[in-house]
């Protein structure tokens, strides 16, 4: 609550009419990163909605794309979602509301077929029959109705079951139904109810008493040879399907002060562990044959004590899970670590369901809305692309289609943007590879590194040349030319030669007596080459007629550079950033943020944003014309490099983490 108050005063503080929108986009693009953080996703959409078209750049697009990553929407209900099902063949999803009704919708159009009216209260319970030709319904008017899919005809029903049926799950066999329901009485309180139905005609087969507490949760293992039930007691009992009168093996989690009452359970597809999500913001992962917690999940809403809804295996290692806190979070349910945070409901997330095929999964929340997720499509592993070894650097082809990164150890190693996919990977330094940079038709990659050689490579990684070899010192400084026909490096002390992708030929060799190149950077027509150096200097370079025609006297420590247009822009070890007048070099404004050293600085392909890397751990968004800050993306680990993609959508960021992070704004 803070933060929201906080946020709206800094909007709330412009003075009113004011002309200039710079601080009202500023400060709303921060308040929707902000809220966004804390996984208010409704706030953040409307702090979004709140900045103002004109200034909207590529931060907004970016958070634009975080706030709702869903593929689809489907106004599906009057009031909250409770349950979800797929049907066993894919054809059909149906779902179940507070407003009173059930609903068949097709699954390949989301098409509503049948609205199921029949229940006096709220439905809380659907599932389907193994072969896909009935629907069950549960109500909290103590009423269990079975459907004809294809006619939309009540099958049958029973009436009078408790004070309100929960839910309902069919035997994977088919000819059996089990709902829960719950009971009260002075004399005794509180209690579950389980009762056993036959599929075909409705008669009960079973029932029996369970618990202190109402039971809220039922699943049958895949083989239909286990029951399990969960209740708000922190219980969850398991029974034998051929031996209902023996007393049930019962799973209770440790005792703390924490209130666990389970909400949901899912069997994994081999039937081995048990998933059950409670109250407490947590999901529990169990060893059904040890009878042992194997993984308990953390971490909806950041710690706080916000309700997991429900819970569904995905596949067999990946689990999800719908917060009260309006997120989907994928775990890998087998080693417990967190896979993904899906944003895009505006209300608590109470329902979801997973395809056979893992492909997609559909989620129910509390305003009614359905929402459909492409899993392939936020596979973590597009967005974050985990590498050998900690990497150095990032480069883009000049299509976009590829990317190729090179770091410790001196590995090298290209992959496809779109799907993360490793196409190839090969040891290209005696010690760290240091820079990277593709020909323009992408068929060539030179590298540089930590062992003084700088080397022309295949795209699979054959070496086709040693431009140069620098004996006793590093090379860390490259550059491609913005139409790919060349490349520059730091070739010796005080010396960058520019050599042709096509013929690895020497084009020109610039020397600045003792000022090794610390950072390359051409300007977009190509016509001069800016750099940086060791000394807190950067210089520009007319390098086709090897003249020196600016130069930039940043500070102390080493110097990264980058240009566009009219600006240059040097950031280096004393945590400055400066821009400069690319003709005159005139020092036009400092940019101040960063409390670390800055280690390198790049323009967007358009020129309308600077972003820059920093020890501090954070990569930072700038609008140069005005040198404000417009995001920050913060890492645990140092901030190494960046590149921008050539389309100027993808903001590539290299923390010191062993990864590489793709920021997507489309």
């Amino acid at each position: 609550m803070f933060t929201r108050i906080a946020l709206a005063a800094l909007v709330c503080a412009l003075p009113l009419g004011a002309q200039d929108p710079g601080p009202l986009y500023r400060a709303s693009v921060a308040a929707a990163e902000a809220t966004l953080r804390l996984h208010e996703t409704a706030a953040a959409k409307k702090w979004l909605a709140a900045a103002p078209e004109p200034e909207r750049g590529w931060e907004w697009r970016y958070l634009q794309r975080l706030v709702d990553r869903s593929a689809a929407r489907v106004a599906a209900h009057a009031a909250a979602v409770r349950d979800l099902a797929l049907s066993p063949d894919g054809a059909w999803l149906a779902t179940a509301s507070v407003d009173g009704t059930a609903k068949l919708w097709d699954a390949r159009t989301r098409a509503l077929r049948h609205t199921f009216a029949g229940h006096a209260g709220p439905v809380g319970g659907v599932v389907f029959s193994p072969d896909s030709a009935r629907l069950a319904t549960a109500g909290s008017d103590g009423t269990l109705r079975v459907w004809d899919v294809a006619s939309g005809a009540e099958a049958w029903k029973v009436e009078g079951v408790g004070r309100g049926i929960h839910v309902v799950a069919w035997h994977p066999g088919g000819a059996r139904l089990v709902s829960a329901s719950w009971q009260r009485s002075a004399e005794r309180g509180v209690w579950g109810v389980v009762r056993v139905w036959d599929a075909a005609s409705g008669a009960q087969q079973a029932g029996w008493d369970w618990g202190v507490k109402p039971i809220t949760a039922l699943a049958w293992s895949p083989d239909g040879a286990t029951l399990a039930a969960g209740n708000w007691d922190d219980d969850v009992a398991l029974w034998r399907s051929d031996r209902w009168s023996e007393p049930p093996v019962v799973l209770k989690p440790a005792p703390d002060e924490r209130y666990k009452a389970v909400q949901s359970i899912t069997f994994s597809p081999d039937g081995a562990r048990l998933a059950v999500g409670a109250k407490d913001g947590r999901v529990r992962v169990w060893d059904v044959t040890a009878r042992r917690v194997a993984h308990v999940l953390t971490g909806q809403a950041e710690g706080q004590a916000k309700w997991t809804n429900d819970v569904a295996f995905v596949d067999g290692a990946t689990l999800a899970v719908a917060g009260q806190d309006g997120t989907l979070r994928l775990w890998d349910a087998k080693s417990g670590a967190p896979r993904a945070v899906w944003h895009g409901h505006d209300a608590a997330v109470t329902a979801l369901v997973a395809s056979s095929d893992g492909r997609s999964v559909i989620s129910g929340a509390n305003d009614g809305e359905l929402r459909f997720w492409d899993v392939a499509a936020l596979d973590p592993a597009r967005s974050t692309l985990a590498l050998p070894d900690t990497a150095y650097d990032v480069a883009f082809t000049r299509d976009g289609t590829r990317i190729a990164t090179t770091g410790w150890g001196g590995f090298v190693q290209v992959r496809d943007r779109a799907t993360g996919a490793t196409l190839a990977t090969w040891h290209g330094h005696a010690q760290s590879g240091v820079r990277a940079a593709w020909s323009g038709d992408g068929q060539r990659l030179v590298t540089t590194g930590n062992d003084g050689a700088v080397v022309m490579w295949s795209a699979t990684g054959e070496k086709l040349a040693t431009l140069a070899q620098i004996e006793g010192d590093r090379s860390v400084a490259l550059a491609a030319s913005p139409d790919g026909t060349l490349v520059a490096s730091a070739s010796g002390k005080g010396t960058v030669t520019l050599w042709r992708f096509a013929d690895a030929a020497v084009v020109a060799t610039l020397v600045d007596g003792e000022r090794t190149a610390t950072g390359l950077a051409f300007t977009p027509d190509g016509a001069r080459l800016f750099w940086g150096a060791g000394d807190g200097t950067a210089r520009a370079w007319d390098w086709q007629a090897s003249r020196e025609v600016a130069s930039f006297a940043h500070g102390k420590g080493t110097v990264a550079v980058a240009a566009h247009g009219a600006l240059v822009a040097t950031a280096g070890s004393d945590r400055r950033i400066v821009l400069w007048d690319a003709a005159s070099g005139a020092k036009l404004r400092e940019l101040a943020g960063h409390v670390d050293q800055v280690h390198h600085v790049a323009f967007s392909p358009d020129g309308t944003r600077l972003a820059t890397a920093s020890s501090d751990g954070t990569l930072k968004v700038w609008d140069p014309e005005s040198g404000e800050c417009v995001l920050t993306v913060a890492r645990e680990s140092q901030v190494y490099h960046l590149n921008w993609s050539p389309d100027g959508a993808t903001l590539a960021m290299v923390p010191l983490d062993k990864t590489i992070a793709l920021l997507e704004s489309r």
